[in-house]
């Protein structure tokens, strides 16, 4: 249990200093570490030794990343929140949109200020990065997709 712990906290580090906050960070860890990858607002209360409001926050945030998604089980009240195995890869996918975002808005700022000033040349520059970022990100999830098919 020690171990299951220790790791628990050292995601929580790892997430929270990626921008993650760090309870959600711990009720993803944990959730992680359960091999059905579920449980009830009151389990991980109960097991990370959080609030209630904590926990309802977390998920939360979870939720809108969709790395979390809530179920309610036939005829029971209790929510239960749920990892998707393969949850990693459908966040990366989505993490395409937001290079393709932040590509498609620099460039209009390299425009807006003129390519060949200053500002709009890094701008340029920074679009490239987020263009180029996005490509590569595609082939390797188009090659991580064809070694391990679900």
């Amino acid at each position: 249990m020690r171990a299951r712990d220790e790791f628990v906290d050292r995601l929580a580090d790892v997430g929270a200093s990626a921008g993650m906050p760090r309870m959600s960070a711990r009720v993803l860890a944990h959730l992680l570490t359960l091999d059905d990858g579920r449980a009830t607002s009151s389990e991980l209360s109960q097991s990370l030794q959080a609030s209630p409001a904590a926990v309802s926050g977390a998920v939360r945030y979870l939720e809108q990343l969709t790395l979390v998604r809530r179920t309610r089980e036939r005829g029971s009240r209790r929510d239960h929140f749920v990892l998707d195995r393969g949850m990693w890869a459908g966040y990366m996918v989505r993490g395409l949109e937001v290079l393709d975002l932040w590509s498609s808005v620099l460039r209009s700022g390299a425009e807006a200020v003129g390519q060949r000033s200053p500002a709009g040349s890094q701008l340029a520059e920074d679009a490239e990065l987020f263009t180029y970022l996005g490509a590569e990100l595609k082939d390797a999830m188009r090659r991580w997709q064809e070694t391990h098919p679900r």
